[in-house]
């Protein structure tokens, strides 16, 4: 897909070297039909690849949580806070997942800063109800007085560049 992208920036690249040319000449003319008809279709060529990155993408992850059955259950008493912790280290960015009917939910996420290498929330989907725990260079979820909308299973993952990504173990959660 890097290949279309880059071959897409090469043919505008050399149609606006072209225009130049001409502008200097005095002769700027209109781009070719041809020229115009291979960019639209390099162009299509890179959605196609976009669309099939993302159905791999999602092809991935969802088998994995998927095939692994042997999820760790965690029992809590309603009303009660719990502490979920996560079972992967070494990643600067961090989220926390709960999957739902609707399929996943993000629920909070954080980045390790690169000066003290402590961990910052980014992003939270209800601040007075979740909030993470640092450990050992990891993130472990916390989520104060379960409710029963917060039954159900949840991972963690991490990631430290567009290309590394990994999850965690799942954890599924239920009233004792």
């Amino acid at each position: 897909m890097e290949r279309l992208r880059e071959r897409v920036r090469q043919v505008e690249n050399e149609q606006n070297e072209e225009e130049d040319k001409k502008e200097q000449e005095g002769e700027k003319e209109e781009s070719t039909e041809e020229e115009e008809e291979m960019k639209a279709m390099l162009e299509v060529e890179v959605e196609k690849e976009e669309e099939k990155d993302k159905k791999l993408l999602f092809g991935l992850i969802r088998p994995s949580l998927l095939q692994n059955i042997s999820a760790d259950l965690i029992s809590v008493s309603p009303g009660a806070n719990i502490t979920l912790l996560c079972n992967i280290t070494n990643y600067s960015e961090k989220s926390w997942y709960q999957m739902i009917s609707a399929g996943l939910r993000q629920i909070i996420s954080a980045r390790q800063s690169s000066l003290n290498k402590h961990f910052y929330v980014d992003y939270n989907v209800d601040e007075s109800h979740f909030y993470l725990t640092e450990s050992s260079s990891s993130v472990s979820l916390v989520i104060i007085g379960v409710r029963e909308t917060d039954l159900g299973f949840y991972y963690c993952g991490g990631r430290n560049d567009e290309k590394h990504i990994q999850f965690g173990k799942l954890i599924r959660l239920n009233f004792t």
